[in-house]
């Protein structure tokens, strides 16, 4: 017997053994370090497709996570299920999206069938309660360059801008409402047709510290599904030594353009975030 003949004879035998040990287990082992040919055999052997491991996670999820295209290919021409969910409430799509990235990435994501746009409203406000003061203007004055800077618009200009431009096309943003100066956070719009609201509560920092002020900016995040006033996603980012750090201006033509780049900064991790939490 030739050593190709020997080898195929030994991986059949190697298949069939761990099928009559544990059909499931092999299946999604096999799944998870993306060896086609073992799943092939396995699930023609009669092992079950929706399988699932302790984190609730069936062989097409593992083979998405693990970036393994050709395998997720081959399971779903088994019949797998891609709206299966783990029990973070992900399928292979999104274990996909937010375990891989690059090229691997496109290429299982290509693989699966895209999810519906998520269809959401934004309402974004800002908070004066941080500008305290300037060096260089009366606290009027300074209350009227901020109203005039329009934080929210900002921040969920720049989120738009990024839904649209990076974001994959997964969320649609249905309306979009900016409400300017606020006193309290801001309140969803009512859903209409979207599945979820987004709130943003932006809140600029200004104060004088000897010669020049001191310039910051943290943005609150709460995302609700229609229906609910139960947050499904809240977050700050920036402010505090963790996310932007405070920035010293001499003149108050910088204010509008650091406030611009912080935006710009956290749009992603806003969209992401509120992307992972929309599609559990």
């Amino acid at each position: 017997m030739g050593l190709f003949l020997r080898l195929n004879v030994l991986a059949a035998m190697s298949v069939l053994a761990s099928l009559a040990a544990d059909p499931g287990k092999a299946l999604l082992s096999a799944a998870r370090n993306g060896d086609a040919a073992a799943v092939k055999n396995l699930t023609s052997s009669g092992a079950r497709l929706e399988i699932k491991d302790k984190k609730g996670r069936t062989p097409l999820m593992l083979a998405a996570a693990s970036g393994h295209a050709d395998t997720v290919k081959l399971l779903l021409e088994k019949g797998a299920d891609p709206n299966a969910r783990d029990k973070d409430g992900l399928t292979a799509y999104s274990l996909a999206l937010f375990s891989l990235s690059g090229s691997e990435r496109d290429a299982v994501l290509a693989a699966l069938p895209k999810p519906a746009r998520v269809r959401v409203n934004l309402v974004s406000g800002w908070s004066p309660e941080n500008v305290v003061s300037s060096c260089f203007l009366s606290r009027e004055a300074l209350a009227n360059l901020m109203t005039s800077i329009h934080p929210d618009g900002l921040v969920s200009g720049a989120l738009i801008t990024y839904a649209r431009t990076s974001g994959m096309d997964l969320v649609e943003i249905l309306a979009v409402e900016t409400r300017g100066p606020m006193t309290g956070p801001a309140s969803q719009l009512p859903p209409d047709n979207a599945t979820a609201a987004i709130a943003l509560n932006v809140r600029p920092g200004t104060s004088c510290v000897r010669d020049s002020d001191n310039l910051s900016l943290a943005i609150d995040v709460r995302v609700t599904r229609a229906g609910s006033q139960s947050p499904i996603f809240e977050k700050t980012f920036g402010g505090g030594l963790r996310g932007l750090h405070a920035q010293s201006v001499t003149n108050i033509g910088q204010y509008q353009p650091f406030l611009e780049q912080w935006a710009e900064a956290h749009a992603a991790s806003i969209y992401w975030g509120v992307v992972k939490a929309l599609m559990k």
